[in-house]
């Protein structure tokens, strides 16, 4: 498994510990103590992207909390809404699921926010198991360190999945603010799912 790790370079320095592969088994590593984040970078069909441009209208925002099994069923209840694609859908729920195994809970707060204006930002609950992606054209961006006089961001690509553990070094000192930056014309939408 090719694995590529972004450490800050002193403690005077702050950022998030990061690990990213394209290997799905890079998820586990978000127990690991000296982690604060985990990325896979999966490779999604093509067809997603190609349907995403085809949209008209982006969909509602969906706030869910609940039981995994109650998520699940407000996201079916989405079915046939305007701008809801199937293979969305499915994915969400499919992250919702993981994200409850990961967070060894099935308490979940789960919102869906189309990202207008170029961005979006919001932060997550520090200390619970948190699972972020961007669908569409966009990406999902975190101050991932400073020098004097400015900050250092990172991102990741469209539809990759972050997961924290929240017992990370940096996560009980860092209030964290994701940033999901939309890349054009073509609808991005962003998923932050919180288990606690």
């Amino acid at each position: 498994m090719f694995v590529v790790e972004s450490w800050p370079e002193t403690p005077s320095l702050p950022g998030l510990r990061v690990q990213t592969s394209a290997d799905p088994a890079v998820l586990a590593a978000v127990f690991q103590p000296e982690l604060d984040a985990v990325i896979w970078g999966r490779q999604v069909p093509a067809q997603w992207m190609t349907e995403m441009q085809l949209l008209t209208e982006a969909p509602q925002s969906v706030c869910i909390e609940g039981t995994l099994e109650e998520v699940q069923r407000g996201l079916l209840r989405r079915q046939g809404e305007a701008g809801w694609l199937p293979f969305i859908l499915e994915d969400i729920a499919q992250n919702a699921a993981m994200a409850s195994a990961f967070g060894v809970s099935v308490h979940q707060r789960l919102r869906v926010v189309p990202v207008m204006d170029e961005e979006s930002s919001f932060g997550v609950s520090v200390g619970a198991c948190c699972l972020l992606c961007c669908y569409g054209a966009g990406k999902v961006e975190w101050i991932s360190g400073q020098i004097p006089g400015e900050c250092l961001v990172s991102s990741t690509e469209s539809f990759a999945i972050i997961l924290t553990g929240g017992g990370g070094p940096m996560m009980a000192d860092t209030i964290l603010r994701y940033r999901f930056q939309k890349d054009g014309p073509t609808p991005a939408l962003a998923l932050a799912i919180e288990v606690f």
